[in-house]
């Protein structure tokens, strides 16, 4: 086990260094605070990427601009590409 120096850090910058998999156990999961999401009557819960803030913790963001399948609206309305949470 590593053994950190608290003083010589802050806590925002421990919380930055630490291994990403951590930081995602620590903080709250997405299926724990969102529990249905639909985009064009589709489910998108898969479709949310996460990074996280030394501030906030664990954000979550829908069609993050290096997505591969964008979600785009095609119709007016909630059920034709309105993000339904």
């Amino acid at each position: 086990m590593q053994v950190i120096k608290i003083n010589t850090f802050n806590v925002l910058e421990y919380a930055l260094l630490m291994d990403e998999n951590v930081k995602l156990d620590l903080g709250h999961q997405l299926n724990s605070t969102l529990f249905k999401a639909t985009f064009n009557q589709i489910d998108v819960m898969d479709k949310f990427t996460h990074f996280f803030d030394p501030y906030q913790g664990n954000c979550y963001t829908f069609n993050h601009f290096d997505a591969t399948n964008v979600s785009e609206q095609s119709r007016p309305g909630h059920n034709y590409g309105q993000l339904n949470l």
